[in-house]
């Protein structure tokens, strides 16, 4: 069998055994597109664990953000998986070694810059796209899956989230009336979030305009869909939410995750660490 003939059947996999969501299916392919370009479309029983570290050199030296690498190579890990259970290859997953995973920091804007924020947004579609990502934690491609009927007066359902899992979430009364102006501006259709074309915005060019706008506001941090999504979870623990309550909101699997949240929130710390530091 061909490579690119096992990555097909393994894609097939994830999505039909595994449920895998459409843009998980975009992310494999095109990280088995590029493993695929590296090592060439060679026979199955022809890979070694030395080509998977070519591959694995190439990214290192393209220069890969530490989570962007990790990524890539737990996805050639789980494909190796795939080709072993099939007695494909006799390469064990363990062998295919990952690097080490870096913590995510987060990233987020204070209510002050938020405010600033919102204030440059002129166009409806976009100010509606802004209030619900920092009122929801929605993350970027859960708020493009959006549709009409996952929204409900002050809240809305996402579906097939992280995971493939669902979960309800809220919005303020804000965000829930930028939603509603917005959608009196346009044609139903299937998707709450649309080009002029009526098509799905892409994960890509909500990206640019939440930059963009950032930029325009004169935030001089890196502002990213997953920057709004972060700030909703401070938002949440600095007025006083339980790490329990603000974890299934945010779609989280692990508590851990939501933890790292409450380390840039935790005010007793601070002032306690004010207090005291200048005696150290």
């Amino acid at each position: 069998m061909l490579l690119s003939e096992a990555i097909s059947e393994f894609i097939r996999y994830k999505v039909v055994r595994r449920g895998s969501t459409r843009d998980t299916e975009i992310t494999y392919r095109s990280t088995m597109n590029g493993f695929l370009k590296c090592v060439g479309d060679i026979q199955v029983e022809d890979l070694t664990i030395y080509t998977i570290d070519s591959y694995a050199d190439e990214l290192s030296v393209k220069g890969y953000m530490p989570k962007t690498y990790h990524n890539k190579m737990a996805t050639v890990r789980s494909f190796v998986r795939f080709l072993y259970a099939k007695d494909l290859t006799n390469i064990r997953p363990e062998s295919v070694e990952l690097p080490k995973s870096v913590s995510p920091e987060a990233n987020f804007l204070s209510p002050a810059e938020q405010e600033v924020l919102l204030s440059v947004i002129k166009k409806p579609r976009d100010l509606a796209i802004v209030r619900v990502m920092i009122a929801s934690g929605a993350r970027v491609s859960e708020l493009t899956n959006l549709k009409y009927d996952d929204f409900y007066i002050d809240s809305i359902v996402i579906q097939h989230g992280k995971g493939g899992k669902s979960r309800p979430t809220f919005l303020t009364e804000r965000a829930a009336e930028s939603l509603q102006n917005y959608l009196k501006t346009k044609r139903r259709t299937e998707y709450l979030f649309t080009n002029s074309f009526g098509e799905k915005l892409s994960r890509q060019y909500v990206a640019r305009i939440v930059s963009q706008y950032a930029s325009d506001a004169g935030i001089g941090k890196k502002v990213t869909p997953h920057t709004l999504r972060h700030s909703f979870a401070t938002n949440m623990l600095q007025n006083g939410a339980r790490v329990e309550i603000v974890q299934p909101l945010m779609g989280h699997a692990n508590i851990r995750t939501t933890l790292i949240y409450a380390h840039f929130t935790n005010n007793y710390l601070k002032e306690e660490y004010q207090k005291y530091a200048s005696k150290a």
